[in-house]
């Protein structure tokens, strides 16, 4: 099944190989870490995690681009910079107990995270929104996660990249 977001994770895939460059897209999360992804956020977070994220491990275990960061398993080095300790990605459970750690954010589950928005799952209200990162205000509500990605990886591909 193709998902609606996968022609932006192919655009950066594009834009790093016209440069000759590494990174960006990491590689697909092996079904080792799917699980203790699984189980770690059933224990730390009280919750499973959807389905749809677990698709989108499965063809790239997380994203850092242009200054979004998709979360991926957990929390390890950026692909193409595993000498660096300085460039990692965030992990799923990792990202969401810092988060949680003020109290207005308990309530969700964050996928993802750039300077200005936040990519979540509101847990009361069952449904996934981008909130502005400052005030926590609802930008736009989305009718499934793979919406909410594709959301996200559209608004930071800049506008002179697209599909080339």
């Amino acid at each position: 099944m193709a998902h609606i977001y996968q022609r932006y994770l192919d655009e950066i895939v594009a834009w790093h190989k016209r440069r000759g460059r590494v990174g960006g897209v990491q590689p697909p999360c092996s079904p080792d870490a799917v699980e203790r992804l699984r189980f770690e956020s059933r224990v730390e977070l009280f919750c499973d995690v959807a389905a749809e994220y677990i698709d989108f491990l499965r063809i790239s275990n997380g994203v850092a681009w242009n200054g979004l960061h998709i979360y991926a398993s957990e929390t390890g080095p950026l692909a193409g910079y595993e000498d660096r300790i300085d460039r990692y990605i965030d992990g799923f459970v990792d990202a969401n107990l810092e988060w949680r750690e003020y109290e207005p954010h308990k309530d969700y589950l964050y996928f993802a995270d750039s300077s200005i928005s936040l990519y979540a799952y509101n847990l009361v209200e069952a449904r996934y929104e981008i909130q502005d990162q400052c005030s926590m205000d609802v930008v736009e509500v989305l009718p499934s996660f793979d919406h909410l990605i594709a959301s996200a990886l559209r608004v930071h591909i800049p506008r002179s990249e697209r599909f080339r």
